[in-house]
């Protein structure tokens, strides 16, 4: 499963399931966005829009955490931050599982960051 960021400028970027849900968790934990908008970002349902200010929250917001961590560190779902490889493919068996397969690394992080600043808002879909 994947989800299409489509900004107010320039070029959508898709993003896979596996990072997007640590990437939203740590918008969500940092209250840029409502309960609803969450839930809709995380179903690809494309009915929310993130305005151009909290684009830039997010931004600034994610070059905080990249700033924390090392450079084989990986944020994962409970928004720890860890440098153990992701557990992805195969069943997820634990809630250790879990969290370490949902995980995002520092470059997605960093692309995403200059993505939201210069997006103008965006739309998940």
């Amino acid at each position: 499963m994947s989800f299409t960021l489509v900004p107010k400028y320039g070029e959508a970027t898709e993003v896979n399931v596996w990072v997007w849900r640590p990437t939203l968790e740590l918008i969500r934990n940092a209250k840029l966005i409502d309960e609803k908008s969450y839930e809709k970002m995380g179903r690809n349902d494309g009915d929310v829009q993130v305005d151009a200010v909290t684009a830039w929250k997010i931004a600034d917001l994610i070059d905080q955490t990249v700033e924390k961590m090392g450079p084989k560190d990986k944020l994962l779902l409970d928004l720890s931050i860890s440098d153990k490889p992701a557990k992805r493919g195969g069943v997820l068996k634990t809630e250790e599982d879990v969290l370490e397969g949902y995980s995002v690394g520092r470059e997605w992080l960093k692309d995403f960051s200059v993505f939201s600043r210069d997006s103008g808002g965006f739309g998940v879909f």
